[in-house]
């Protein structure tokens, strides 16, 4: 009886690994697996592959969860970067900040300009979570994408840290 909970308590554990191990450290798309080796090599980069894949539009994306800290920024950066199958469209999504309700007149007269300074990342108002959201969608190739993405979290977290400090005065 002993030898029987033994072996079916190892053959539970070993199915929890194998199947925890598929979704977690292997992404299926090469553009993402790119990026993630390369993150490894950024100090103070986390990254995390999420099992869930994302359909917006006609394109199905795989999902990063992505927190940095480090020398790039003097604030700690949550957003997510998602590929497609074939590399051609990347895109970044992010809170930039929670602004208090009261004030979301001044918050959308302040995002209306910085949308009108910029032709690369976009800021959107979420009126029922009171956020400023940023996006930023890149198009590349299979071969350019681990460069393109790279390139584009560097500007990415450049440019939301500047929009954050235009707009602290508006946290919640």
């Amino acid at each position: 009886m002993k030898t029987t909970k033994t072996l079916l308590a190892l053959t539970l554990t070993l199915m929890l690994l194998l199947s925890i191990g598929t979704c977690a450290f292997a992404a299926d798309y090469s553009a993402t697996q790119k990026y993630l080796d390369s993150m490894t090599e950024l100090d103070g980069a986390v990254c995390e592959l999420q099992s869930d894949k994302l359909t917006i539009g006609g394109s199905t994306y795989e999902h990063v969860k992505v927190d940095y800290e480090g020398e790039l920024s003097k604030y700690k950066s949550h957003f997510d970067i998602c590929f497609t199958e074939d590399s051609s469209e990347i895109l970044m999504s992010m809170t930039v900040l929670n602004f208090d309700a009261a004030k979301l007149a001044d918050v959308l007269s302040e995002v209306n300009s910085l949308n009108a300074s910029t032709t690369s990342v976009k800021l959107y108002v979420d009126t029922d979570k009171n956020a400023v959201m940023a996006e930023l969608y890149l198009l590349a190739t299979e071969d350019s994408a681990e460069n393109i993405s790279l390139y584009g979290t560097g500007m990415f977290i450049n440019f939301t840290d500047q929009v954050y400090e235009v707009l602290a005065d508006y946290a919640a």
